[in-house]
């Protein structure tokens, strides 16, 4: 997906979501290739469907794995939010039950604004 330069692009794979940190193994592929090899950063990422600043960040941080991300663990993860949007969805009784009422059945104690946003988010 093109920036907002027209003339830029992004080598990013589509497929890859956005966001999602590089493995040990990527990051290892990204420095040996600009150190060793010296191939340069656009390359790089072109060659292995990575952002340009991905890519540059990567070779700035050098060896040292990145810390965790700061903050709380979120309460509803990805995967529980996909549950309970499968679980309502899935026939006529389950689209009639209430929010706290699926939750239920999915073994989730979560308080009514948790529900609203996650469904407000599918």
């Amino acid at each position: 997906m093109p920036g907002k330069h027209k003339n830029r692009q992004s080598f990013r794979d589509p497929v890859r979501p956005r966001g999602q940190r590089l493995s040990e193994y990527e990051r290892t592929q990204v420095l040996t290739l600009y150190n060793t090899a010296g191939w340069n950063k656009t390359v790089i990422a072109r060659e292995l469907g990575l952002a340009h600043s991905t890519v540059r960040l990567c070779i700035s941080e050098g060896y040292f794995t990145p810390k965790r991300p700061p903050g709380r663990r979120p309460i509803l993860t990805t995967g529980k939010r996909r549950r309970l949007i499968h679980r309502a969805t899935l026939d006529a009784y389950h689209r009639r039950l209430s929010y706290d009422e699926i939750a239920q059945l999915e073994g989730l104690n979560l308080c009514r604004r948790s529900l609203l946003k996650a469904f407000e988010r599918e």
